[in-house]
């Protein structure tokens, strides 16, 4: 355990949360988790104050149209897709990115895999950039509306 924020931050590639909500892991760093961390919450503020004021409109009658049926309010665009098959193969590609970077770790921690040297770094390159995939895909699905 440290206090240092380079030193995690250099070392660390996954940090984990536990709160009330549950586990959550982050794939990129100190760093990445603190913005992710900040950005949750402030989200987590803003629904809150939402939710408080609509419920102050709701109880003034605020917002309501001439028959006193709440009016519609527009949907908010968030930029993200909101397609059921599209979330359908974000998951299948998480699972299929899941099942090799799983493998290619067995790989790597094999003692075989130390003995060539330029395979060795092909290979953590490679585990590199799946990671970053996931990670990706793991926010994509985390935000998900």
């Amino acid at each position: 355990m440290s206090h240092d924020r380079w030193f995690l931050d250099a070392i660390a590639t996954r940090v984990f949360e536990l709160d009330s909500d549950g586990l959550r892991s982050f794939e990129d760093g100190l760093g990445y988790y603190l913005d992710k961390r900040d950005e949750l919450r402030r989200a987590a503020r803003r629904d809150e104050a939402e939710r408080r004021d609509d419920e102050r409109r709701r109880r003034s009658g605020a917002g309501r149209g001439r028959r006193g049926r709440p009016r519609k309010r527009p949907a908010r665009d968030s930029g993200r897709v909101r397609n059921p098959y599209a979330f359908a193969r974000l998951e299948e590609r998480i699972i299929e990115l899941e099942e090799e970077l799983a493998a290619l770790r067995e790989v790597i921690a094999a003692p075989e895999a130390w003995k060539d040297p330029a395979l060795l770094k092909a290979n953590q390159g490679r585990e590199a950039a799946l990671g970053a995939e996931l990670a990706e895909l793991y926010r994509r699905w985390e935000d998900w509306e």
